[in-house]
């Protein structure tokens, strides 16, 4: 089904946002709109649909607590309250949104679809095999996983590589449907969540080991590109892995116009850009004035047919 308009939103309240205005520019019909910036790492993964359709109407990034669903206007930087996330039983961990801004959410052990206008959950599956969701999740192109439609893959696994095993979902009946057969390489797993492009890149934040040559390195959270048919680092031993320190427990990435926003744990929310050498990511805070004390981000979402540049 298709979900309500951006038009049709229940604003409870907002909160004005502002990054640094050295990241900005004054666009011909007066409004501001971040700069692309550093460019997007290339998309060298093995899938390469076609097709992405650039939604209408505002910039829109989805953020989330366990209990209430936020939007980021990516242009303004402004943050509004859409609702409660009323039915769903327990705290969402992630979201996904897909090509037609359809969303869909899960708790440990639902997976529900999730109204972007007013946050209402209607129940999709709930599991009885003792298995959590992944707590990352996202939409990938269709021509990736599936040659004929957008797959719904996250992060998640029992045993020994929790959050380690790439795994796909049918969004219909909320039912498993593959899983890869070997966990994410060098001891590492998802730290939080993951986002793909029609014709760019897929984004996933990490914790744990990783080598470069006879080196390991530790990753207490970093961002990583993966190739969204395997959910495997691109060039694996030779993957770039950045550091998003300070930030720590990023549990929530989203996209829009060649930046990554990063909601974490501790209620913070940022821009990520990347270098065109090196391993340093561009990290800049976006502050949100009146955020409530106890503001938690769980999980965040955008469109797969999201621009890939500034507009």
């Amino acid at each position: 089904m298709r979900f309500l308009a951006a038009t049709s939103l229940v604003v409870t309240s907002f909160f004005a946002c502002a990054e640094g205005s050295d990241n900005s520019f004054q666009k011909a019909d007066g409004s501001v709109s971040e700069d692309s910036g550093i460019p997007l790492l290339p998309d060298t993964s093995t899938g390469k649909p076609d097709g992405a359709v650039i939604p209408s109407g505002p910039p829109q990034v989805f953020g989330h607590s366990g209990d209430t669903l936020y939007k980021l206007d990516a242009d303004t930087k402004q943050v509004t309250v859409i609702g409660k996330l009323t039915g769903c039983d327990g705290s969402l961990l992630d979201l996904a949104i897909d090509k037609d801004s359809n969303a869909v959410g899960v708790t440990k052990a639902s997976m529900y679809k999730i109204n972007l206008g007013t946050g209402a959950c209607s129940l999709i599956h709930t599991r009885t095999d003792n298995v959590d969701y992944p707590t990352s999740l996202t939409f990938v192109p269709a021509g990736t996983r599936n040659a004929t439609r957008e797959a719904l893959v996250g992060y998640g696994g029992v045993g020994s590589a929790p959050g380690s095993f790439y795994i796909e979902f049918d969004p219909a009946t909320g039912q498993q449907v593959w899983q890869n057969s070997a966990p994410l390489p060098n001891g590492l797993e998802s730290s939080g969540d993951i986002v793909s492009l029609i014709n760019g890149p897929s984004y996933l934040t990490v914790k744990g080991s990783y080598k470069k040559g006879s080196k390991t390195y530790q990753c207490a959270d970093c961002i990583v590109q993966v190739d969204p048919a395997t959910g495997k680092p691109i060039n694996d031993t030779n993957a770039i892995y950045y550091d998003l320190n300070p930030h720590r427990g990023v549990f929530g990435v989203a996209f829009w116009g060649g930046v990554v926003y990063g909601f974490s744990k501790a209620g913070d929310l940022f821009s990520i850009r990347f270098p065109t050498s090196g391993t340093q990511a561009q990290l800049t805070d976006i502050a949100i004035s009146n955020a409530p004390a106890d503001l938690s981000f769980f999980g965040a979402g955008s469109t797969t047919a999201a621009p890939l540049d500034g507009r």
